[in-house]
């Protein structure tokens, strides 16, 4: 008899209370596929094999070290962005600094550019008193 997924009970979901996927298959009466198109001589019973093929040491060793390749690359990478939130900071504080600076810079040649055009206009009216003291004198 080939089960369709609303007349499944509980147990056969491999999401319900972190229960293995393996347990899908303990029965003959779960198919593969769509279930509504399979007949009951289509079905699937995968080998009762009840012991994992790798030593527990060998995969808590490799699950830290994986563990630990991620931190790395995560504490990296935290680095990583503070160096550039630190380096943003500097460069933006350097750039109000100059910049300031270059303001001041401008103001001080706008006032010294004040004073050379007053004193060329005080030159050119002494060279006018001159000429015209000079004009009225035979």
């Amino acid at each position: 008899m080939a089960l369709t997924s609303r007349s499944r009970p509980l147990e056969y979901y491999p999401f319900c209370c972190a229960r293995a996927i393996r347990s899908l298959f303990d029965t003959a009466d779960w198919s593969l596929g769509m279930d509504a198109t399979l007949s009951d001589s289509q079905t699937f019973v995968a080998p009762q094999t009840s012991e994992f093929k790798s030593r527990p040491g060998a995969l808590a060793w490799s699950f830290r070290k994986s563990r630990d390749r991620w931190k790395a690359k995560c504490k990296q990478l935290k680095a990583d962005i503070k160096r550039h939130t630190n380096r943003v900071a500097d460069v933006t504080k350097s750039r109000e600094h100059w910049r300031a600076h270059a303001e001041a810079a401008q103001e001080q040649l706008r006032v010294r550019e004040a004073e050379v055009a007053a004193l060329r206009q005080q030159i050119a009216e002494v060279e006018a008193k001159k000429k015209s003291a000079r004009a009225a004198c035979p």
